[in-house]
């Protein structure tokens, strides 16, 4: 059975990324634990199947910078997250830290 979990403060999560070869599309799992970063570590060091193993701190990801879009010097405003993976993944990142969505643990 599949677990539910909400955001906790004091706990440090991470984002992991990595290029799962067999099924040829990347694989991300936001708000990862230490503890479930290590078994990932583990799983793609001994499973030739993974590529590209990315491990980013959330905290990180939450930085704002100013990007520029055009060649007119127009600048936007975006966070890590949003700058290398999109807005699917900010958007989640909002809600599960303002508690309106959980994260599924477990099988």
């Amino acid at each position: 059975m599949k677990k539910q979990e909400f955001y906790d403060a004091n706990t440090e999560y991470y984002m992991v990324s990595v290029f799962d070869n067999d099924r040829v599309k990347h694989i991300r799992c936001p708000f990862r634990t230490k503890k479930e970063v290590n078994e990932w570590c583990e799983a793609v060091s001994t499973n030739g199947l993974y590529a590209n193993f990315q491990v980013f701190n959330e905290k990180t990801l939450d930085l704002v910078s100013k990007y520029e879009i055009n060649d007119k010097g127009e600048e936007i405003a975006l966070t890590l997250r949003q700058a290398i993976f999109g807005n699917v993944y900010q958007r989640y990142a909002e809600r599960f830290k303002a508690g309106k969505t959980s994260r599924t643990l477990g099988e």
